[in-house]
This record gives structure tokens, sequence and C-alpha cells, in this order.
């Protein structure tokens, strides 16, 4: 999952937690924001995160101005480990694709691309 990270979420991940991140990404990602020396209750990101992670976030880059990654490929992660739980609990593809408002064949593809990672390999020995 640190591969699917942007490089400023890498850093903070050690002291934010990856959901206040990706919270942080899917609200304000691409925009530049302003990161106050000291939480205050009107700063955009007060809004956003909550104030534990506010508070992490002012102590590592307060006083900095930061571009919010959009992070796609790390949503994409989240959601696609999600399809699979879901399918993994009995659920079918067509209730899994309307919940996470996509197609079957989307569905079908993580669930494979999955169970091919999941199984190792056999290989046969010649003779």
């Amino acid at each position: 999952m640190a591969a699917a990270l942007p490089p400023l979420f890498q850093m903070l991940a050690a002291t934010i937690p990856l959901e206040a991140l990706l919270a942080l990404s899917g609200r304000c990602g691409g925009m530049r924001l302003y990161v106050p020396k000291v939480p205050n209750s009107t700063s955009r990101l007060a809004q956003v995160l909550d104030p534990k992670a506010f508070d992490a976030l002012t102590r590592i880059c307060g006083g900095e101005v930061i571009d919010v990654p959009i992070a796609a490929a790390a949503h994409r992660h989240v959601r696609n480990r999600a399809i699979v739980e879901a399918l993994a609990n009995g659920e079918s593809k067509s209730a899994v694709a309307t919940q996470f408002c996509l197609s079957r064949r989307t569905v079908y593809y993580i669930s494979s691309a999955h169970a091919t990672r999941a199984k190792p390999t056999r290989k046969r020995k010649l003779p």
C-alpha cells in the first residue's frame, strides 16, 4: 500500500492515520493549502481532518503551503480491497457492482486480479 501513496502521504503516514490522509485527498486533492502553525477552527484543514490528525499535521508542516495530492491509486487500492472483502463475505458480483457504482465486468476484473495474486502457482516437475 505504501507504494500507492504519494510522497507527501508516505512522509505523513507515520503520524497521521491513513483514513485521515485519504479523507484529506478526497476532499482537497489537487488543491494548494496553507497549514497553520497553530491549529485553529477556521482552517479548511480543520473541517476535513479530525482534531488529532490536524494537530499532527500542524506539528509536521505548520507554516508551510502544501500541495494536497489526489492519491487516486491509494483510493482505488482501498476500494478494491473492500470489493474483494464483500465478495469473500458472499455478496454477489451484481450487488457489489451496484454498491460501488461499477460495472459487473469491473468487479469481475478486480476479483480475478486478486485471485491470481492470492493463489500460488504450482509448477509441475518434469520427469
